[in-house]
């Protein structure tokens, strides 16, 4: 997807006034000890994070990526978070090759900045990713991963259970078990607000129905063998 030929037509001034982003305010601020290049740079920064709050993945996309070509320091806290929210709007938008690269680059850089929480984190939205791509094989490995790092923040620690229990019964296949009503409740218990808990009993139902009808099947064939003897 070219998000450049989209918006070619459209300056960081005309994006700025659509996103409500007040550049005078920006160069203000950056006009000392900063190059024009930086001051342009942190201009679709802040306009791809207005896009980004507003959903707006395409816009939030485009912007980004005008960042992310004008930023030199690739340290600096604007960078890493340019490249942060490039990986979650490509995620949104199902460019889960796109998400998986630009994480992968962002998993370094926190590495290179020893913050040990968010490489944890990006190891999440990688798995998420590579779950959008039904790798689940790759996925899984992320997941259960985490549970072992304690970096990993709680919210994001208690959805891997959820992850892993959709992995567990083949996407709301018909394999579901005694595991994934574990992983499931395990999920459902972690949860700190019933609204989190939705995804959660929604599985679990599924679950359920899938688990009696094995059970139901098995008993049907266990009797059916016992007639015939």
């Amino acid at each position: 997807i070219s998000y450049s030929l989209e918006y070619s037509e459209q300056s960081l001034q005309e994006k700025s006034v659509e996103a409500g982003v007040n550049l005078d305010s920006i160069n203000s601020k950056y006009r000392k000890g900063h190059s024009k290049r930086y001051r342009t740079a942190m201009g679709w920064y802040e306009v791809g994070k207005k896009y980004s709050v507003m959903n707006r993945d395409p816009e939030a996309i485009y912007a980004l990526l005008k960042a992310r070509e004008l930023f030199t320091d690739t340290l600096s806290t604007e960078y890493v978070s340019t490249m942060d929210l490039l990986g979650k709007h490509y995620n949104n938008r199902g460019l889960y090759d796109d998400a998986i690269g630009t994480y992968s680059v962002t998993r370094r850089l926190y590495e290179q900045m020893g913050d040990k929480v968010m490489v944890a984190t990006t190891d999440f939205n990688i798995g998420v990713a590579y779950f959008g791509k039904r790798d689940y094989a790759m996925s899984k490995n992320i997941f259960e991963n985490l549970l072992n790092n304690s970096d990993i923040d709680a919210v994001s620690r208690n959805s891997c259970y959820l992850y892993l229990a959709h992995i567990e019964n083949g996407f709301f296949g018909k394999d579901a078990g005694e595991r994934e009503l574990e992983l499931v409740n395990t999920y459902l218990s972690g949860c700190k607000n019933e609204e989190s808990k939705v995804p959660g009993y929604a599985l679990k139902g599924i679950a359920l129905y899938y688990l009696h009808q094995n059970t139901t099947r098995s008993e049907e064939r266990r009797v059916g063998k016992e007639c015939r003897s």
